[in-house]
């Protein structure tokens, strides 16, 4: 009857695994965090769940913080062209941007296309929202700081010098023509031409017709003015009612009026509305993807920009509702879906920090930025202790302090900087702990204070030189960056200088933290801290590429098998993917860890009887 009992457990635990999770477990998660400027955090998540892993990239911007700004990001060619996210970052001296609105490509014309939803920049509106699709807008009223989200719906009209009317589809869009589309000097140089039964009209500033054409090549549209474009076979009013010399006006009409809004950028589905998830979406994009969203708090003024990276084995990727979930977790309000897929990119400091699943960044209609703005000389209000969260013992930790203005930005000090340490000591701008643990490091200047928590770590278990295989010239310096791992698992950097370090040839000049080469040739270079030892080459005047010599590390004394002999114990061993669980064992394997890892969690000691647990990860 027992082995009845295990079996029908097992099968229970297969089924079960099988079936996704109504809110996905958190395994295990890393988060690296740094600041960006006063009140802008860039955060990076990466998180085993039960259906695998998830990464995340992550934007707060608060809006109350001097200097900080959220704009709509476009190519300076036009409204027509796309550009990628890292571009457009910077060309507009964004720190932090991600790719927001859908888009539908010009076919054949590469870099060509137009936004989906509503385009507002500096008060102007730039594109209107599209008739065809249930699409949202994230947008800023004129002489309000809040950010709000929500449907625009236009009512655009022409009117011919005779007083007849029509309406007009579309605001600077590629379209089918079926209905009048208006083109802006925000479109491109020219329009879109009228070839093949299609009619332009241009207009100056001061509307006065100026040029009607059928079967014609692009025309330039006036600066200030604009061009009217429809296909004949569906709407003949350009045609009909509007000649060369008329006086025509356009009437532009929304809800929410397009007068009052300062920047406005298109979006899908609202993800999150008054803190919660909706129970349907307006616009679905289904399946598990690469996703980009922006989220508001209650207040509208903490903006959150999102991507999750995915279509790979690292990362997933998430369905709408998922998205909608971290949304809420990272303290939304408010949420909107942007283009995912291949489009999903984020940029930190101009610098593509996402995995983007087509393997290079895709060209995008336009994205969403955090711009700063600074006073030029800002005295500091504020000392900041700058250097490593974590130095092994018998290293040393460089330490930095700076000023910080308003803005959150580095500023002198202008006074002598006093450093003071629990344990250890402190020579000029070093800390040399004396003991494993954690340390408070203070600081103080112009009456300025601050301190750091740093852990001493114990001596590293293997080290390794981040680039192993170096090609330089004489006379050119590199500083290479070595990186020990204590037992845990647990990283610090430690300096060259505090090392045993030796060269196989003296093609090469070894110099504190540096590394300079000498003459022709090829050398392997060999520090030792400790019982440890990590190796490179490098290669001087185009010498031969060589072999590097396998680094020497301490044996991980918890990799070895134990036997266990207690009554009632029991040993297995699984195998399979944690990545990429495409198999019902994957999902066996992945039920199992998650399992464990929450029974572990409410165990205050270890279980009993005693239990060996191999996990073989792929």
């Amino acid at each position: 009857m027992k082995k009845y009992l295990i079996c029908i457990t097992v099968i229970a635990a297969l089924l079960g695994a099988m079936i996704p999770p109504v809110h996905a477990a958190v395994i295990h998660e890393v988060l690296e965090e740094r600041e960006l400027f006063g009140g802008v955090v860039y955060r990076h998540i990466q998180r085993l769940e039960d259906s695998g892993w998830q990464d995340i990239h992550a934007v707060q911007a608060d809006l109350n913080a001097p200097g900080v700004k959220l704009e709509v990001l476009k190519s300076n060619k036009g409204e027509s062209y796309m550009e990628t996210v890292s571009k457009l970052a910077a060309e507009s001296g964004a720190i932090a941007a991600v790719n927001a609105d859908f888009f539908a490509a010009k076919r054949g014309e590469s870099g060509r296309g137009s936004a989906v939803g509503v385009e507002v920049r500096e008060g102007e509106l730039k594109s209107s929202a599209s008739v065809a699709e249930s699409m949202n807008t994230l947008y800023k009223v004129l002489d309000d700081e809040r950010f709000y989200v929500n449907a625009f719906r236009f009512d655009i009209t022409v009117t011919a010098a005779n007083g007849k009317m029509d309406k007009i589809k579309l605001v600077n869009k590629y379209d089918d023509l079926t209905g009048i589309v208006m083109y802006t000097d925000d479109w491109a140089e020219t329009s879109v031409g009228s070839v093949g039964g299609i009619i332009e009209v241009s207009v100056d500033k001061n509307g006065t017709v100026v040029e009607k054409v059928t079967e014609s090549a692009p025309v330039r549209i006036p600066d200030g003015g604009y061009v009217l474009s429809a296909h004949m076979s569906y709407n003949t009013f350009l045609l009909d009612y509007v000649q060369v010399g008329d006086k025509i006006s356009v009437d532009i009409q929304s809800t929410p009026n397009v007068d009052y809004i300062e920047t406005a950028v298109g979006g899908g589905a609202v993800l999150v509305h008054e803190g919660a998830i909706p129970a349907t979406y307006s616009h679905n994009a289904t399946g598990r993807n690469p996703r980009s969203a922006v989220g508001l708090d209650e207040s509208g003024m903490i903006v959150t920009l999102v991507a999750v990276d995915g279509r790979r084995s690292e990362a997933k990727g998430m369905t709408q509702k998922e998205l909608s979930r971290l949304m809420l977790d990272l303290g939304c309000y408010t949420a909107l879906n942007f283009d995912g897929g291949g489009s999903t990119a984020m940029a930190i400091e101009q610098k593509v920090v996402n995995t983007p699943s087509d393997g290079s960044q895709r060209k995008v209609t336009n994205a969403l930025g955090v711009v700063t703005q600074t006073e030029d000389n800002a005295p500091a209000i504020a000392a900041q202790i700058k250097c490593d969260d974590r130095v092994f013992l018998g290293a040393a930790l460089p330490i930095r302090v700076i000023g910080l203005n308003q803005y959150r930005k580095e500023t002198p000090l202008n006074g002598n900087v006093v450093l003071k340490a629990d344990s250890g000591k402190i020579e000029g701008n070093l800390f040399y702990p004396d003991v494993v643990g954690t340390v408070k490091i203070k600081a103080s200047c112009n009456g300025f204070t601050d301190e750091k928590e740093i852990t001493v770590l114990n001596s590293p278990r293997e080290i390794s030189f981040e680039n192993k295989k170096v090609s330089i010239c004489s006379g050119e310096t590199f500083t290479p960056v070595l990186t020990g791992y204590d037992a845990e698992g647990t990283k610090a950097t430690i300096r060259l200088s505090d090392m045993s370090v030796a060269s196989s040839n003296d093609v090469v000049k070894i110099t504190d933290e540096t590394i300079t080469g000498t003459s022709e040739g090829s050398a392997v270079i060999t520090a030792s801290f400790g019982k440890v030892s990590a190796n490179m080459a490098v290669m001087v005047d185009g010498a031969p590429e060589i072999g590097v010599p396998e680094n020497i590390s301490v044996p991980d004394s918890q990799n070895v098998a134990k036997e266990l002999y207690a009554e009632g114990a029991y040993r297995f061993a699984v195998f399979g993917n944690t990545r990429n669980s495409v198999t019902l064992f994957d999902r066996f394997l992945l039920f199992l860890i998650n399992l464990f890892n929450l029974f572990f969690k409410s165990c205050q000691k270890a279980p009993s009887p005693l239990t060996a647990i191999s996990f073989v990860f792929i």
